[in-house]
């Protein structure tokens, strides 16, 4: 390039046999490289345009628009990596209470409200690791990492105790239903959702604003 430089600032030097040889040789790869450079500043344009794009995609397809917590995808894809890993994990299954009944009496964006909330709250209670997903309608999962059976209730009565406090106006108080389950040798992903289903029920039946699970010794 500074040959190219000098001869273009030296006219004539270029009349010279030397100065056509030294043309001939760099010439070309002066035109390649004039018009290679803005392809490659285009095509780094458009890499950069479609990476952006694709992450976007992405953190669209795995979260919840309402909540903008997870959704059930990377849910499911956490928990079966820690089933795949065999790594002491439990979940947590939670679905607000008498949720219709806010719906019907406030109103849809109320409802909206107070799943924005609990969403918020309890995912500021969970350590990195740990993920918290809008499983569907008012129900969520929490997916729980290198936990005990102690762990995993203790962190599911603060979750419940968090969202009995929040203040939804003009709602009255919010409350949810919670099940826990340790993940057991053998477990899949439908039977650990199972379980923590089943206790989940349970904590209904029983009134509400409650964690049922697994034996705590």
């Amino acid at each position: 390039m500074a040959v190219l430089v000098y001869l273009l600032l030296h006219p004539l030097e270029m009349e010279t046999p030397r100065g056509r040889d030294l043309l001939m040789a760099y010439g070309p790869a002066l035109v390649l490289v004039t018009v290679l450079i803005p392809v490659q500043r285009g095509l780094a344009g458009k890499i950069e345009r479609l990476t952006l794009e694709r992450a976007r995609l992405e953190i669209i397809a795995n979260h919840d628009p309402l909540t903008h917590i997870a959704n059930r995808r990377p849910g499911e894809q956490i928990l079966q990596s820690i089933l795949a890993d065999r790594i002491p994990a439990g979940v947590i299954m939670f679905d607000m209470d008498r949720f219709k009944a806010i719906n019907d009496t406030y109103g849809h964006p109320v409802g909206d409200r107070v799943l924005q909330k609990v969403a918020q709250h309890c995912e500021r209670l969970l350590r990195s690791g740990e993920c918290v997903s809008r499983w569907g309608g008012e129900e969520f999962l929490v997916v729980v990492p290198h936990v005990d059976a102690v762990g995993l209730q203790q962190l599911a009565e603060r979750l419940r105790a968090t969202i009995a406090e929040l203040s939804v106006e003009p709602a009255q108080q919010v409350t949810a239903s919670f099940g826990v389950a340790m993940i057991e040798a053998g477990d899949s992903l439908t039977s650990v959702l199972q379980r923590a289903d089943r206790a989940l029920y349970e904590a209904k039946r029983q009134g509400g604003n409650g964690v049922v699970g697994q034996p705590v010794t």
